[in-house]
C-alpha cells in the first residue's frame, strides 16, 4: 500500500507540473502569465483529489481518499486542505514511508485506502462541477498573486 502510494504520488506529480511546463514553453515571460501558470498548477495541487477521493494516479492504482471516521469520501474542502501542505513533500514522503500518511491526512483527518467496489462510474456533472472549483481556485490565487506580488512597491522597483 505504501509503494501504491508512492508511485500515485509520482503519477499526479507528473500528471500536473508536465502541462504547466507545456504551456509555459508557449507563453512569454510576462509575470502575469508567470502568476496565471503557478496559479493553475497550485490549484490543480490543491484539487487533485476532489473528483470522487481520487486523483489520477490514484485511480490508476484503484486508491481513494476516505475520511477516518465513516470511510465516506471527504468533501472538495477537506480534499483542499489535505493537499495545502504541499510545501511539506520531503516529509509527506517519510511519513508515507513509514506511516502509510501523510501530513495533510493527519489535519484533515483522512486515510489512503485500495478502493474495492465497482462503482468507478463519475457522472458528468460530477466533472464538471470538479473542473468549475479547479478554475474558480486558479482564479482566486492569480487574484491574490495579482495584488499582492505584482502591485507591490518592491516588484515595481525591480521591473520597471
Amino acid at each position: 500500500m505504501k509503494i501504491k502510494r508512492l508511485v500515485a504520488f509520482y503519477i499526479d506529480l507528473i500528471s500536473i507540473l508536465f502541462p504547466g511546463a507545456i504551456i509555459s514553453l508557449f507563453m512569454d515571460e510576462h509575470p502575469l502569465t508567470i502568476i496565471i501558470v503557478f496559479s493553475l498548477i497550485f490549484s490543480l495541487i490543491l484539487n487533485k483529489d476532489i473528483l470522487d477521493g481520487q486523483s489520477l494516479g490514484k485511480r490508476i492504482l484503484k486508491l481513494k481518499v476516505v475520511k477516518k471516521k465513516g470511510q465516506s469520501t471527504p468533501s472538495k474542502l477537506i480534499c483542499c486542505i489535505r493537499n495545502i501542505f504541499l510545501f511539506l513533500w520531503p516529509i509527506d514522503l517519510f511519513l508515507i514511508l513509514f506511516t502509510g500518511r501523510k501530513f495533510g491526512d493527519y489535519i484533515a483527518q483522512t486515510e489512503v485506502v485500495t478502493k474495492t467496489s465497482a462503482s468507478g462510474f463519475v457522472t458528468r456533472n460530477i466533472i464538471t462541477r470538479s473542473i468549475l472549483f479547479i478554475i474558480i481556485t486558479a482564479v482566486i490565487i492569480s487574484l491574490i498573486l495579482y495584488f499582492t506580488v505584482y502591485n507591490s512597491r518592491s516588484y515595481r522597483l525591480l521591473y520597471i
